[in-house]
């Protein structure tokens, strides 16, 4: 059983499974809804429901007023639809619209794919969700180590398993640690998202990639988000590697 809820500003639509939370369908579906804890506890996803009706799935506990709960308001991440949705709900237009977040993070695996080439992927908190559009990147900073910039490679419709490309860097105590260091759950604080490297949403045009070596990691973001929202849109992508680094280190995911 599916509904279907249309944003009322941008027109844009997606699809709600039984038993599903509005805001956990729109950030599957690659919409860009306000949103901070993603448990009831912000009431950032707050939003109108113009027309439809919507049910309670879980606990909150951020009180929405009284008189706003009369005009149609609800947590997003706390209701499911139970028919089709209009909802007036805000939503980020570009990579402006969506604040720096900084919270701590905790390293869930390290994969070694060669001896130069790490990817981490990290976890974060319950309370915390990290909002970001894909093609954005993040700061990355051990303490007593230092900071480093790294795209997002993963897709925004999985904001609390995070995914980055590691190359190994001679005299970086950064990249030194990722390497001889770092073990599961190791935490590392985060600042994001940074950057405008950002599709564009409501164009239907073509889209070329042109990644050279880690640079695939910002566009392999955009390429899970465009195939989350299940477009029919022309993709070509163009992977430029120098023969010392090892080769296309995910070319079975391209392919």
């Amino acid at each position: 059983m599916f509904a279907r809820v249309k944003i009322q500003q941008t027109g844009r639509e997606f699809l709600v499974e039984h038993g599903e939370s509005v805001l956990e369908a729109a950030i599957r579906a690659g919409i860009a809804m306000d949103y901070g804890c993603n448990n009831g506890n912000c009431g950032r996803c707050k939003a109108r429901v113009m027309q439809g009706s919507t049910a309670r799935i879980r606990h909150h506990d951020f009180v929405i007023p009284q008189a706003e709960q009369t005009q149609g308001f609800a947590l997003m991440c706390s209701n499911t639809a139970t028919t089709d949705l209009l909802l007036d709900a805000r939503i980020a237009a570009d990579a402006r619209d969506i604040p720096v977040q900084k919270f701590r993070v905790k390293v869930r695996k390290l994969e070694t794919v060669t001896e130069d080439l790490a990817i981490l992927h990290l976890q974060t908190p319950r309370t915390h969700r990290l909002r970001f559009m894909a093609g954005q990147y993040a700061t990355l900073s051990i303490e007593g180590i230092g900071a480093r910039d790294y795209s997002i490679a993963s897709c925004p419709c999985d904001d609390r398993r995070l995914e980055f490309h590691v190359r190994r860097m001679d005299n970086n105590p950064f990249s030194a640690m990722i390497f001889n260091g770092l073990k599961q759950g190791d935490k590392i604080d985060i600042e994001a998202p940074r950057g405008d490297f950002v599709l564009q949403e409501e164009s239907n045009r073509p889209l070329v990639f042109i990644a050279f070596d880690t640079g695939f990691a910002a566009i392999k973001s955009q390429l899970e988000h465009v195939t989350a929202q299940e477009q029919e849109r022309s993709i070509d992508l163009y992977w430029i590697i120098c023969g010392k680094q090892g080769g296309h280190y995910l070319n079975n995911l391209c392919r």
